[in-house]
């Protein structure tokens, strides 16, 4: 039987539709060659932020940083020439090049939708590793813009990196959520660093829940995939992430020889943030193996790098490891000048809790160690339930109920530890 001829144009008209559509969907998230000069790439790539995200997303970024860079010598004024001067390196304050950001966001010229859709981004890069809360509503705020001026790979990057805030937050079941939808997308989209980087990232979560084994399939995907893919930058996340799963699983020369050459490679950089991250686990291989000197010396190492930066949640790490090595030798004085000091820092990043039990067991083990027990129970635990509640009181991510957890968390740790 046949169709009527009005239903076979219908059909004709709907099929070349849905032809046109696809092409030009396969077309907008297909790599395309870069305008950008390479010297320039590559200097935007050396920034450690950048070389987690991957060469296609921080040319992305940098296109934009130098476009913007020729419209502030024309007009002479503009939110972008500070933009431009962001350093490539981790030498400098994260704090203060977010405020300088922020400002820029508030000037006229961040009206334009695309140089807006650029400051937000790079302030979004550098947030992942310093405000997870920030980060997350940093990162909604470019997808959106991102969908309305038809970018559609940072979209997805935008998913993801809302994920890695996510987990950070202890929101796990919208952590693997996120992270899966961008992992997955990536490879729809052609996007190799992208999915270098969430496959680094899902792995780099594992290894925070202890599944070692299992955390090193997606780790060592993301470390080929790097290296068959000369443009892509090198695999830190995964790289870092599997020195850990290395620990974890007492396979320490490995681990070893694999953070030594880490650290070999960034010598004369200024990665401080990754140089901070490295030594910190190779301080925990050290501890496991039983050299406490090394580990001291490698954990002072991650605190002082990550204090020049004011990279406040690796203070906290660092800081409360650099502690209980310290109580471990018997340097009470000591241990808790560094406790303190984790403590401090953790609360520059209140909605960031992960560590919270962990050091404050620390701290009431130590205090008590010394004699003050009553200090111990009262102000370490006190201390914080005070500001859970605070928190909670404005709104938190952080609810009340979360504070009771806390204290609970914090109890079995001391528990377990037989203090």
């Amino acid at each position: 039987m046949r169709l009527p001829r009005i239903v076979r144009k219908i059909l004709a008209t709907l099929g070349i539709t849905l032809l046109v559509a696809g092409c030009a969907y396969y077309y907008a998230i297909t790599p395309h060659h870069s305008d950008c000069p390479t010297q320039g790439c590559l200097l935007c790539l050396a920034s450690p932020p950048l070389i987690q995200a991957g060469p296609s997303f921080g040319r992305l970024v940098l296109c934009g940083v130098e476009l913007l860079s020729l419209f502030v010598e024309r007009q002479r004024v503009g939110p972008t020439a500070q933009v431009s001067q962001i350093p490539p390196n981790e030498s400098v304050s994260i704090p203060a090049t977010l405020w300088a950001l922020t400002q820029d966001l508030a000037r006229p010229e961040a009206a334009d939708p695309e140089t807006r859709l650029r400051i937000l981004t790079i302030r979004g890069m550098l947030e992942t590793n310093y405000d997870a809360s920030e980060a997350r509503s940093t990162w909604q705020d470019v997808a959106a813009l991102a969908i309305k001026l038809h970018h559609y790979e940072l979209p997805t990057r935008a998913t993801g990196e809302q994920g890695i805030a996510a987990f950070i937050l202890g929101d796990t079941e919208t952590a693997k959520r996120q992270v899966i939808r961008a992992w997955g997308l990536s490879k729809v989209e052609n996007d190799p660093a992208a999915t270098v980087r969430y496959a680094s990232v899902f792995g780099a979560g594992l290894v925070q829940i202890h599944r070692y084994k299992e955390a090193l399939t997606p780790l060592n995907q993301a470390i080929k995939i790097a290296q068959t893919n000369p443009e892509i930058a090198y695999p830190t996340i995964a790289t870092y992430a599997k020195i850990d799963a290395l620990t974890g699983l007492h396979q320490y020369e490995e681990a070893i020889a694999l953070a030594n050459a880490s650290l070999a490679r960034l010598q004369g950089t200024p990665c401080d943030a990754h140089k901070s991250q490295v030594y910190l686990s190779r301080g925990t291989i050290n501890k496991e193996r039983g050299d406490w000197n090394a580990a001291i010396a490698d954990y002072q190492q991650s605190v002082d790098f990550s204090s020049k930066i004011s990279n406040y949640r690796e203070v906290t790490d660092a800081g409360g490891l650099l502690a209980q090595a310290y109580q471990h030798n018997g340097n009470l004085p000591d241990a808790l000048a560094a406790i303190n000091r984790a403590i401090d820092a953790n609360t520059k990043i209140p909605d960031e809790l992960y560590l919270v039990p962990r050091n404050l067991a620390t701290k009431a083990e130590i205090i008590e160690k010394m004699g003050h027990a009553k200090e111990a129970d009262g102000q370490a635990i006190a201390c914080i339930l005070h500001r859970l509640l605070e928190r909670a009181a404005h709104g938190s991510l952080v609810g009340a109920q979360v504070a009771g957890d806390i204290r609970y968390r914090i109890l079995s740790e001391r528990e377990r530890k037989g203090t």
